[in-house]
């Protein structure tokens, strides 16, 4: 894959405070408290003091060290599930004693906790943590699996312009369709009645590299349809960044 020029649309230095500014405040300060339900599930939430988990000194003994923090390392103690309202409407978090709060939190968990975990890309991600998105496949993307064809050109733009023909998963794609694959992706897109019918429910996108749809690892992860109910975990290296 050719390295992209193109900055990522977040900084190195806005990830090392993303975690230890946001794990579980971004989502209990700013929506719990609003609705009133953080007692409810603070003592289910809070990770475990496991060997996982690092720890320093303070004035008040000792505490995580956020710094070091990830996802991967926010583990439940006990099972249980909460619902609580939002601007998306009621969402239901259901957890399992051992999980990790990537498990069964969503991108749209901390949307308003001004954290920017939405403006992140898998290309800042896999600077950060040297992950080969070669390696990985069209599927290991979560949010990918529900866009349209429409949605997609809208969070990647240069798509548009680009023959249907010389990107692998849209050819399939429209020739399931029973469409002419010679043709501009955005024209398709524009002229076409897709826009009920995602990707994922007609090709199967465990076939394709996760980078042959050119451009998929520039876009911050609230330009794709419906980003707000991606798991953590379906991000790849989301679970596992921290400060670095």
């Amino acid at each position: 894959m050719k390295s992209s020029k193109r900055s990522p649309k977040i900084s190195f230095d806005t990830i090392r405070y993303l975690i230890l500014f946001g794990l579980l405040g971004g989502l209990f300060i700013h929506s719990f408290c609003k609705y009133g339900i953080m007692n409810q599930v603070i003592g289910f939430i809070l990770p475990k003091a496991s060997a996982q988990v690092p720890f320093v000194s303070s004035n008040n003994g000792l505490i995580p060290d956020w710094s070091k923090m990830k996802f991967q390392d926010m583990i439940v103690s006990e099972s249980g599930n909460v619902t609580y309202p939002t601007d998306r409407g009621n969402q239901t978090r259901t957890w399992q004693a051992g999980q990790s709060i990537g498990d069964f939190m969503e991108l749209g968990d901390f949307e308003d906790a001004n954290l920017n975990i939405e403006k992140l890309t898998l290309l800042t991600i896999s600077q950060a943590l040297a992950i080969d998105l070669d390696s990985l496949k069209l599927d290991d993307f979560g949010i990918i699996k529900t866009q349209t064809l429409s949605d997609l050109v809208k969070a990647i733009p240069d798509l548009a312009n680009q023959s249907a023909s010389s990107v692998a998963p849209i050819a399939d794609f429209f020739r399931q369709m029973g469409i002419s694959t010679n043709q501009r992706i955005g024209n398709v897109a524009n002229y076409y009645n897709l826009d009920n019918i995602t990707l994922g429910n007609e090709i199967d996108l465990s076939k394709y590299k996760l980078t042959s749809i050119p451009g998929i690892e520039n876009s911050s992860f609230d330009e794709f349809a419906n980003w707000q109910d991606t798991l953590i975990s379906d991000i790849p290296g989301l679970k596992d960044l921290q400060h670095i």
